[in-house]
């Protein structure tokens, strides 16, 4: 049997060892990404859930072997590693479905508008504004942020002295993305409700069903994206910066 589970461990620190908790805590509704300090206890009662049954849940999901495809954990693994794993799967993920999913609503408004324009037209207006500051977000990782940690990671593989350092880069810079990462978060806990988790009315047509599809892929991908950056990439870069 494995080890015995610490309850004081953080959200955060749990799914970054164990990723394949993520699904418990997401039917759980514990947000393990920007509310991932939270302790296992803290996040047990904050939803009213019994502890002892959470906890033989978690014992269940440490001791069931995890598809490594899918739940690969990242704390072993090199900067370079992280950052590429991030660009190549959540941010191309996020790119796409950013760009789709507005093209998806222009349609929706185009058809159901004359009966249910102005619901369709708010939630575009809240994802627009949600875009455009994820993409910006997502342009400061790129275009600063993660060259920064690729040249950091050269030069510690290489042992140089010193060590690769970048005035751009500093713990304000860090702690507002982490920041704007909340922030990611609540807008999409906002379009989360607006649509009432998602839930189909009457009227959805194949274009409705996709566009929550897609809504809530990005969601949990984005989620899963924060996690990684929040619990693993972001705490290493710091040791080096000012």
């Amino acid at each position: 049997m494995s080890e015995k589970i610490n309850l004081d461990t953080s959200l955060g620190d749990f799914v970054a060892q164990y990723p394949q908790s993520r699904e418990l805590f997401n039917s759980f509704g514990l947000d393990y990404c920007c509310g991932g300090n939270a302790n296992l206890i803290m996040a047990a009662k904050s939803k009213n859930i019994d502890l002892n049954e959470f906890e033989l849940l978690l014992q269940s999901i440490v001791e069931r072997v995890p598809n490594t495809d899918k739940y690969k954990s990242w704390q072993n693994e090199s900067l370079t590693n992280i950052v590429n794993h991030i660009l190549q799967v959540h941010h191309s993920f996020a790119w796409e479905k950013l760009a789709s999913i507005e093209i998806l609503l222009d349609k929706l408004i185009e058809v159901h508008g004359e009966k249910h324009g102005d619901f369709l037209q708010k939630l575009k207006d809240i994802f627009v504004e949600f875009r455009a500051k994820l993409e910006k977000h997502l342009k400061t990782e790129e275009n600063v942020v993660f060259p920064y940690v690729l040249k950091l990671d050269e030069s510690l593989s290489s042992h140089s002295e010193p060590l690769y350092l970048d005035s751009n880069i500093t713990r304000e810079t860090i702690g507002r993305l982490q920041k704007e990462h909340e922030e990611a978060g609540e807008s999409l806990s906002n379009i989360k409700k607006f649509t009432t988790n998602y839930e189909l009315p009457d009227y959805a047509c194949a274009s409705f069903a996709k566009l929550y599809y897609d809504l809530e892929a990005l969601e949990d991908d984005l989620h899963a994206h924060i996690h990684l950056e929040n619990t693993v990439l972001f705490p290493r870069v710091m040791e080096y910066v000012e």
